[in-house]
C-alpha cells in the first residue's frame, strides 16, 4: 500500500509499505513487512525486508537504507506506527522530542 508519510517535521515519505507471511521449512511462518522509500519521484528507491516483531534499531535501518538519522528516525517512526517491533534508543527518543512527535 502506499502512504504520503507526513511524520509533523516539514518532510514528506513517499513510502510503499507491504505486510505478508513469509513460508519457511515445514509449516512455520513469519509476519514480515517490506519497506520501500521511493525518495526519486515515487519511481525509485530504497527498500528494507525485515520480521514485524523481531525489534529493528535506528542504526541497523540506517545502515540497510543508506539514510541520514533524522530520516531513519521517521522511517522507524512508521514502522512503529504500523506495529513493527522497534528498539527506542535514546537516540530516537531524543529526535522525537526535538521534533515534538
Amino acid at each position: 500500500m502506499f502512504y504520503d508519510y507526513q511524520p509533523g517535521n516539514g518532510t514528506r515519505y513517499a513510502l510503499d509499505y507491504i505486510e505478508y507471511d513469509e513460508r519457511h521449512y515445514g509449516d512455520s511462518t513469519e509476519e514480515c513487512f517490506i519497506l520501500c522509500w521511493m525518495k526519486h519521484g515515487d519511481r525509485g528507491g530504497v527498500c528494507y525486508k525485515g520480521v514485524r516483531n523481531t525489534p529493528l534499531h535506528l542504526s541497523y535501518l540506517m545502515e540497510k537504507m543508506t539514510v541520514n538519522p533524522a530520516d531513519g528516525v521517521a522511517l522507524l517512526r512508521f514502522l512503529d506506527e504500523r506495529g513493527c517491533a522497534v528498539i527506542q534508543s535514546e537516540a530516537v527518543t531524543r529526535e522525537y522530542e526535538y521534533r515534538g512527535w
